[in-house]
């Protein structure tokens, strides 16, 4: 019996409330994002981030993040994310929504919301790494994020 549709709408499910969920942080001070536009997500972030490996059931917290987002076609991004040493990813989807982005493939997702305040941007979310192995999705890799745009 094939469960990979019911997986996979699983999998998309899971993502879309990691993106609804608000931050654990303070954001008494910043305003979710509801009229940003592609050039508000576009650009270089800058933060800490947690990371949990799944394969040796350890964290690691307060590691140095980056996350890089590119609009590689019309309303459409490519995002890489960077941390040395633990995590690399990259992974596409579209701007569809001007407070949060969720992305899933067949090995990463990534879900984040945008906050501002005044000229700066806010970006905190999760990106997971996982395989399928018969017909259950395992998490492999958790990385939950927060970060600045970064001024050039």
């Amino acid at each position: 019996m094939n469960n990979y549709p019911k997986v996979y709408l699983l999998l998309l499910l899971f993502i879309f409330l990691s993106a609804c969920q608000d931050s654990e942080t303070d954001t008494n001070s910043w305003d979710a994002c509801f009229s940003c536009t592609v050039d508000s997500w576009t650009g270089d972030f800058a933060g800490t981030c947690d990371y949990f490996d799944a394969a040796t059931n350890s964290t690691v917290n307060d590691l140095p993040f980056n996350l890089t987002i590119e609009e590689t076609a019309s309303e459409y991004f490519t995002v890489y994310i960077i941390v040395p040493n633990y995590y690399s990813a990259t992974i596409s989807g579209e701007f569809s929504n001007p407070n949060y982005i969720s992305f899933g493939g067949s090995s990463v997702s990534l879900s984040a919301n945008l906050y501002s305040k005044e000229s700066q941007f806010r970006l905190t979310g999760s990106s997971k790494k996982y395989h399928m192995k018969v017909d259950s999705l395992v998490i492999d890799q958790v990385l939950n994020f927060e970060s600045l745009k970064q001024v050039e």
